[in-house]
C-alpha cells in the first residue's frame, strides 16, 4: 500500500469542506476588492461643463447662501456621481419656447419652463460623465410675478432612475420648505437627491470586514464541526433505547379507496409590475433625452 498516497487522500477528504469555504471566501474577497476599486475610481469625467452650480439670476440668495449651496452640491456630487445645478429667474417666460403643432397657440408656461431647463443643461454641457445626455439634473425656479414655477430636468442616470413619483416627491420637498426660505428649499432638494441616490451608490466595504468575515466563518464552522464529531463519538443508535438495542416496529398503509376533488382556482387576468424611471420623458431641441417635471408656486 502506498501510505503517502493514502494519507494524501485522507487529508483532502478531511479538509475538503474547508477548501470549499476558503475558495468561496477568496472569490468573495476578490469581488469586494474589485468593486471597491471601481467605486473609488468613479470620479467626474466631464471636463467640458463650467464649475458653477448655482446661478442666482433672480438675486434671492445671499453670497453666504450661494457658497453654502455650492459646497453642499460639491459634496453630494462626489457621493452620488451626478451633476446638480440650481438656477433662479425673475423674468416672463410665456412665448419664449417651442410652438405647439398649432402655431396660433402660444406655448404654455409649463412648455417654456421645460424647454428652458433642458436647453440650459444642454447648452452648458453639464453631465457627470459626459456633456451630452450625461448624468445629472437641474432645478430652475422662476419667481416672476404670477409665473412662479419650479422645473426639474433630468438627464442620463438621473432620468433613468427618477420616476414621475420621485420627481413629485422632490417638488414636494421644495414646496414644503419654500415659504420659510428659498435657500432652505434648495438645500433640502439637494439632500433629497442625495438620499435617493446614496442608496444606489453604496459606500465601499471596509477592508477590515473582508478579513473579519472569513475568520468568523471559520470559527463557526470549527465549533459546529467539533460538536458534530463529539456527538458521533458518544452517540449510537441504541444509546437512548432500553437495553441498548433498538426495536423496529412494522408500519403498513393499506390502500382502500380513492377520492378525487376538483376545484377551480381563480387567477389574475392582468399583468403585474411597476413603472420605470424617466418621469416626463421627452427630447430637447438638441435631440438629447430628458426627464423631469414642474409645478407652479
Amino acid at each position: 500500500m502506498d501510505y503517502k498516497k493514502e494519507a494524501g487522500k485522507q487529508y483532502v477528504k478531511y479538509f475538503f469542506v474547508w477548501f470549499i469555504i476558503i475558495g468561496i471566501l477568496a472569490v468573495t474577497a476578490a469581488v469586494v476588492v474589485g468593486m471597491n476599486v471601481i467605486l473609488s475610481k468613479r470620479s467626474r469625467s466631464n471636463t467640458d461643463a463650467p464649475d458653477e452650480r448655482v446661478y442666482d439670476y433672480a438675486g434671492i440668495l445671499s453670497e453666504d447662501q450661494k457658497e453654502a449651496l455650492r459646497t453642499q452640491i460639491a459634496r453630494t456630487e462626489q457621493r452620488v456621481h451626478l451633476d446638480i445645478v440650481l438656477v433662479t429667474l425673475n423674468q416672463p417666460m410665456e412665448g419664449d419656447g417651442p410652438m405647439r403643432q398649432n402655431d396660433a397657440v402660444s406655448p404654455s408656461l409649463e412648455d417654456v419652463m421645460e424647454a428652458y431647463a433642458d436647453n440650459f443643461w444642454d447648452d452648458s454641457g453639464y453631465g457627470y460623465n459626459k456633456s451630452f445626455e450625461g448624468d445629472g439634473l437641474i432645478l430652475v425656479d422662476n419667481v416672476y410675478e404670477d409665473q412662479g414655477y419650479w422645473q426639474i430636468s433630468t438627464s442620463g442616470e438621473a432620468e433613468r432612475q427618477l420616476s414621475s413619483g420621485d420627481i413629485n416627491r422632490l417638488l414636494d420637498v421644495i414646496e414644503k420648505n419654500y415659504d420659510s426660505s428659498p435657500f432652505r428649499a434648495y438645500s433640502e432638494f439637494v439632500d433629497a437627491v442625495s438620499v435617493k441616490f446614496d442608496s444606489r451608490n453604496p459606500a465601499p466595504i471596509p477592508y477590515g470586514m473582508i478579513l473579519l468575515i472569513p475568520i468568523v466563518s471559520a470559527l463557526i464552522y470549527a465549533f459546529v464541526n467539533s460538536r458534530q464529531k463529539k456527538a458521533e463519538d458518544t452517540t449510537t443508535a441504541g444509546t437512548y433505547v432500553p437495553g441498548g438495542r433498538p426495536v423496529m416496529n412494522s408500519v403498513r398503509d393499506d390502500f382502500t379507496h380513492k377520492t378525487v376533488t376538483q376545484r377551480h382556482i381563480q387567477t389574475s387576468s392582468g399583468g403585474g409590475g411597476h413603472s420605470g424611471g424617466g418621469g416626463g420623458h421627452h427630447h430637447s431641441r438638441s435631440g438629447a433625452s430628458h426627464g423631469g417635471g414642474g409645478r407652479r408656486h
